[in-house]
């Protein structure tokens, strides 16, 4: 007998004489297309009087948003030491992004001094980087919506570790390039499969936690600033050699100290997630995926973990999505299930389909279905393009693509800027001095998420807090443009830190709430992998306009935040209390 089937006979023994609930009355909530969210009236709670006309946006925002049975049950299990520790694993995933994508940032002065790279060509390194990201952001959505969100979640990260690691190894600009390649394939997809997952398993009154999370984002930032100040001072050679020199490994091989550090961080966060914390699938994945059955084990597991005791049955399963509308969704077949000796057997009065026995390899079953599963991204993205989500999709896509833009280019120009600042002096007091700055401004950064969660609670929402906080990056950008004073650089820098940090705590919330289940790994990913190719162009422009304008660059960075904040003033859907 194998554990899953000694799990499924154990609950079966737990649960047989407790008595069967029946669903309680829905009270849906909505998305409302306004900027201030109305009361809840008689239309709120689906009791329309006959007097009350109502809007096609408005109907589709109820029937597209409306509580479900799985909604009240997530809100039944409640937020306990299962969702706890998942946001914590969560969180380490966002740090995980952000400490690489700092890292590349500030190695980049040092990768330059070391091979001799041109200003022209420099910006190649955040540029393989970013498309390694662009692909495993859609490569891993894809992944999550069809195979499971737990394959994307433990993946990511083991495939950042992997290739952080044998960074360290490279001899020349070419191996950096292509091993960051790979390693963004795994950057890239932890953002949006870990917000998911973490989305789809805690209630909806805890959802602005996800927003929380930025704080972690944060704390990436700041641990790579404060592991380059440790590491780089001492083992770097300056940074203005001429093209024809070339740095001495043995004076500056601190670089490659940082990425070998980052990447034991990133092996130690994956090991949490699989050795120390049993994770389990998204019960909104298994009931889309048509696999209910398996849901109510996974929530009575979760509930076991925090130590509730709830009657749970297939009833309380139903989230109202119509899987005739959407592409079908393969199952995920974590370990070999036997069929049961009696074929019968049911759960809490309904028969309980067994997943088929699987003898074949992974490889196997992948190249087999390689076909059916374009089919269904596909589909995906045919519903993703329907009249109830052109609009929406477009708008978030544009979103993430502006504000990578706007926020690569002032991130990727920061630390070479402040190096330059601090003059062509010896290099231990200037670069100290640099990355001294350096850790002021992710530190800012910090207060960010914590502010972003608690104004998407408030009048502003989710769209008028998003398109606030960007519109105060833009302005903070224009001003680091124009200040000459030492204070002044550095007081711009950390509101640009503040307002961005914020800005992205609220997208990153934001877009995993807006779309519906059977879309959203899909949606989440495109998004994040159009925010990646967005990552490739912005280095590779600005070392084109850096030829022609010191300051050119941060205008662009700013204008990409302008056009961010329209796109976000014009989003149909508020998800404040969805």
């Amino acid at each position: 007998m194998t554990s899953r089937q000694a799990l499924l006979d154990e609950h079966q023994l737990a649960w047989q004489d407790v008595p069967s609930s029946s669903p309680r009355t829905a009270q849906p909530d909505h998305l409302e297309p306004s900027w201030e969210p109305r009361k809840l009236s008689s239309i709120d709670y689906g009791t329309r009087s006959h007097d009350e006309p109502s809007s096609p946006l408005q109907e589709e925002s109820a029937s597209l948003h409306s509580e479900t049975p799985l909604d009240r049950t997530l809100e039944r299990v409640g937020f306990g030491l299962y969702q706890k520790r998942l946001l914590l694993l969560a969180g380490g995933g966002w740090a995980a992004e952000n400490a690489w994508l700092q890292g590349i940032a500030v190695i980049l002065p040092r990768v330059q001094a070391e091979y001799a790279v041109s200003d022209r060509y420099i910006g190649l390194l955040s540029a393989s980087m970013f498309a390694g990201m662009a692909v495993g952001a859609s490569f891993w959505g894809s992944i999550s919506d069809s195979y499971g969100r737990l394959y994307a979640f433990q993946g990511t990260l083991l495939v950042t570790a992997i290739f952080g690691t044998l960074a360290f190894f490279t001899t020349s600009f070419l191996q950096l390039c292509l091993v960051l390649v790979c390693l963004g394939t795994g950057v890239g997809g932890s953002i949006s499969t870990d917000g998911t997952l973490a989305l789809e398993c805690i209630p909806k009154t805890k959802h602005f936690l996800i927003t929380g999370l930025s704080f972690f984002f944060s704390l990436g930032a700041v641990t790579t600033s404060l592991l380059a100040l440790i590491i780089l001072p001492s083992r770097s050679c300056v940074s203005n050699l001429q093209e024809s020199d070339v740095a001495d490994l043995c004076t500056n091989n601190g670089w490659k100290l940082l990425l070998l550090a980052l990447g034991g961080v990133t092996f130690v966060m994956f090991l949490c997630r699989v050795l120390f914390f049993r994770l389990h699938e998204s019960a909104k994945f298994l009931v889309v995926s048509g696999r209910t059955e398996e849901a109510v084990l996974v929530l009575r597991e979760i509930l076991r973990v925090n130590g509730k005791v709830i009657d749970l049955s297939v009833e309380d399963m139903q989230d109202d999505v119509d899987m005739h509308d959407s592409a079908p969704i393969p199952q995920t077949v974590y370990d070999h299930v036997p069929e049961s000796a009696n074929p019968d057997e049911q759960i809490n009065g309904h028969e309980r389909k067994h997943t088929p026995s699987i003898d074949r390899s992974f490889w196997s079953r992948y190249v087999e279905n390689i076909f059916s599963s374009y089919e269904q991204l596909r589909g995906r993205i045919n519903i993703l393009f329907s009249p109830k989500w052109a609009r929406t999709t477009t708008l978030v896509w544009l979103i993430w693509f502006f504000v990578s833009a706007g926020y690569t280019i002032f991130n990727v120009y920061l630390p070479k800027f402040l190096e330059d600042k601090v003059g062509r002096e010896e290099l231990g007091g200037g670069l100290t001095e640099s990355l001294q700055e350096y850790v002021i401004y992710t530190v800012a950064g910090c207060p960010g998420s914590i502010i972003g969660a608690y104004l998407i609670e408030t009048r502003l929402g989710r769209r008028g807090s998003m398109a606030l906080s960007t519109l105060m990056t833009a302005l903070g950008t224009f001003i680091f443009v124009m200040v000459t004073s030492k204070a002044g650089v550095v007081l711009s820098s950390m509101l640009v830190s503040l307002m961005a940090t914020l800005m992205y705590a609220i997208i990153y919330g934001y877009t995993p709430e807006v779309f519906e289940a059977r879309i959203r790994g899909t949606g989440c990913g495109i998004a994040s992998a159009l925010s990646r190719v967005a990552g490739i162009i912005a280095p590779l422009l600005t070392g084109l306009l850096l030829s022609l304008s010191v300051s050119l660059p941060l205008f662009v960075s700013a204008g990409a935040f302008a056009t961010a904040t329209i796109c976000m003033a014009t989003l149909p859907f508020e998800t404040r209390g969805r």
